[in-house]
């Protein structure tokens, strides 16, 4: 994905990034991080039966989807993770 901002992939992650550190204000990053965990969760199931055919076709995808989406999301984290394993001290200041 390219990281442009007139990517509309871009645009609207930094958004929700954006969302996310203004709610992190109020509350912190934890409870933030575990929020859209939740939206995303939520989203993902929602977007997977809007595009089924049937209720039993959507039920019968369950474990497939989950697989395919979690995969996806381990690889994401991976990637996060090294990016600011190795870009701590100037993402976040300290050592």
């Amino acid at each position: 994905m390219t990281e442009s901002a007139d990517n509309p992939f871009v645009r609207m992650a930094t958004a929700f990034i954006d969302q996310a550190n203004a709610f992190s204000r109020e509350t912190g990053q934890d409870m933030v991080a575990t929020a859209l965990l939740h939206a995303a969760a939520r989203y993902v199931a929602f977007a997977t039966a809007a595009g089924a055919e049937t209720g039993a076709d959507f039920a019968s995808e369950r474990d497939e989807a989950i697989e395919h989406f979690t995969a996806q999301f381990r690889d994401v984290v991976g990637q996060h993770y090294d990016d600011y394993a190795g870009n701590f001290k100037a993402y976040l200041g300290r050592d």
